[in-house]
């Protein structure tokens, strides 16, 4: 059997892991137009703030390839799926053939409609090309002196833009963030938990501005500042756009697949193609892109099995699960975090001195979200707690104390 797998991130060389372990002898082969092993995302937060080298990016070394025998052809673009002879077409006309094709070509960055986004100095951030440029920019730009600090200019205030924040923090620079919500993590938290993150963000150095929108960035051979609506003008050396993703569901397009926001798929995560695949930031499941890592393994692991056994194995949905990966802040979001009003029940816990903050989403004495704010003790209990739907019911004056013994939750007897 010959799988090809296009996308080299997370989820494609899941998909490969665990292919590879139900099968010695299938053909393993990945296509990805970048010139590197597979290196997790969250880790260019880390590279850019220069806590680590290049060479420490990746996630298996390169005997691991050789050991469990998966092809990886580098700085490939596949530009055309043939359905009927099965096989992959690229840029210099040669062609692949498959059995099974597997669709994990994740997203770009989403980038708005601002005058002067193509400037010189400013940037979007998926890559770990994007992350080099992003160096090479600034390694001219060091401050005279700490009172003399080069701006960042960050637009969006999403996971990524507040992790990109404090990787220009980390290089040296003062970060100021756009986001044009009133709070932020807006979709994910509710404006108290908001808060308390903002105000810790804000003792770090990373400045705010918020119900606000970025219109243009200014310059002449680079960026020199950006303007807001409503005409305040803010100095920037560079931009970091990072306003989300959009999947690349272009290919699939042109493939005659059905696509909508991403590559929409079945219960099996089969695209109307039977022998087509996809999973991931490219696909679209149940109405939903989730964009999240811990949904993209989970596709993987089924699109593994589907794809040497048949569609068998049913993709039933993944909880929500989001981590700010910022050092000195433990922010984690499970399920339904930040439903419409009135929807859910509302238990809190909050120490805006120590920066803590616990929020339940309850109904009928079960847990349908949590955010957890510098407090990771027991994010695998809750996770458990809201995938097996437990009842609280006998437990609720006293759950969110902290001397709880959440073991109790799970006795039988």
């Amino acid at each position: 059997m010959k799988l090809i797998i296009i996308g080299n991130g997370v989820c494609g060389i899941t998909v490969a892991k665990f292919f590879r372990t139900q099968s010695e002898d299938a053909e393993v082969t990945i296509f990805t137009e970048e010139n590197e092993h597979y290196y997790p995302k969250p880790i260019l937060i880390e590279f850019l703030a220069g806590r680590i080298k290049h060479e420490e990016i990746y996630f298996y070394n390169w005997a691991w390839y050789t050991e469990k025998k998966i092809k990886v052809k580098f700085g490939k673009k596949v530009v055309k799926i043939n359905e009927k002879s099965k096989n992959i077409e690229l840029e210099n006309g040669e062609q692949y053939p498959y059995d099974c094709l597997v669709l994990a070509n994740g997203a770009k960055s989403s980038i708005p409609a601002v005058e002067g986004v193509k400037k010189k100095g400013s940037f979007s951030l998926r890559t770990i090309n994007d992350a080099q440029n992003i160096l090479e920019y600034l390694s001219p730009l060091k401050p005279a002196s700490d009172t003399d600090k080069r701006k960042a200019v960050i637009i969006g205030g999403g996971f990524l833009g507040l992790e990109t924040a404090s990787a220009m923090l980390g290089a040296g620079l003062e970060p100021i963030v756009i986001e044009h919500n009133a709070s932020l993590l807006s979709r994910q938290i509710d404006a108290q938990g908001s808060e308390i993150l903002k105000t810790k963000l804000e003792s770090m150095g990373i400045k705010f501005k918020l119900e606000s929108e970025c219109i243009s960035i200014n310059g002449d051979d680079q960026v020199e500042s950006v303007t807001l609506k409503g005409g305040e003008v803010i100095p920037a050396h560079i931009v970091i756009t990072a306003a989300g993703i959009c999947p690349n569901i272009e290919l699939a397009k042109t493939a005659g697949l059905k696509v909508s926001k991403g590559v929409v798929v079945n219960k099996f995560l089969q695209t109307d193609d039977e022998h087509i695949y996809a999973c991931g930031d490219v696909a679209e499941f149940d109405n939903q892109v989730y964009g999240i890592i811990p949904v993209a393994l989970a596709q993987a692991q089924t699109v593994a099995f589907n794809a040497l056994n048949g569609p068998k194995l049913v993709y039933k949905g993944s909880l929500p699960s989001s981590t700010l990966k910022i050092a000195g802040i433990d922010l984690t979001c499970l399920g339904d975090s930040n439903p419409p009003e009135n929807a859910y029940d509302v238990m809190r816990r909050s120490d805006p001195e120590k920066g803590t903050y616990i929020k339940l989403l309850v109904k009928a004495n079960k847990v349908g979200g949590v955010i957890l704010i510098n407090d990771r003790k027991d994010i695998l209990s809750w996770t458990k707690i809201i995938n097996q739907q437990i009842d609280i019911g006998k437990f609720k004056e006293t759950i969110l104390n902290e001397t709880f013994d959440m073991a109790q939750l799970f006795n039988k007897a």
